[in-house]
């Protein structure tokens, strides 16, 4: 009996551990993707949570930040939007020379957010097509 009754617990254990995976964000993956994404660079910083992770990488002088988050609206009131591959998405100027956004809506809950920034100039222009470009590399479904 005590053999059942702990073979039960343990597979309820793995089931509430897999459901809770299931719901969370992959941390791994965003890592993959955001990777392929930029290749050649190198990884500046990572971080995840139950609801939320952030990748940053760096090439160069440029630096890249991809973050997964339940935030669905950039809060930025110029934001372009457009659609992306069939979702909705903004463009956006993050507020600082040389840095572009786009936020990708991957669900109701759920965003890919992308900034590009020039880490040492100012001139540089981002522009839409410089971030679609960025997100064609990823496979945003498995996010």
């Amino acid at each position: 009996m005590k053999k059942i009754a702990l073979n039960l617990t343990f597979l309820f254990v793995l089931c509430c551990a897999a459901f809770a995976l299931a719901g969370g964000v992959n941390l791994a993956a965003l890592k993959v993707e955001a990777m392929k994404a930029v290749p050649g660079s190198k990884s500046m910083g990572e971080s995840g949570e139950e609801h939320a992770a952030f990748v940053g990488l760096q090439v160069g002088e440029m630096n890249y930040q991809f973050t997964l988050a339940p935030d669905v609206d950039p809060g930025i009131p110029d934001a372009q939007k457009i659609t992306y591959k069939g979702r909705t998405a903004y463009f956006f100027d993050p507020g600082m020379p040389g840095a572009g956004g786009l936020m990708i809506l991957l669900g109701e809950d759920r965003s890919l957010t992308i900034l590009c920034m020039s880490g040492f100039s100012s001139d540089k222009s981002i522009h839409l097509e410089d971030m679609t470009t960025i997100a064609d590399k990823m496979n945003l479904d498995i996010l």
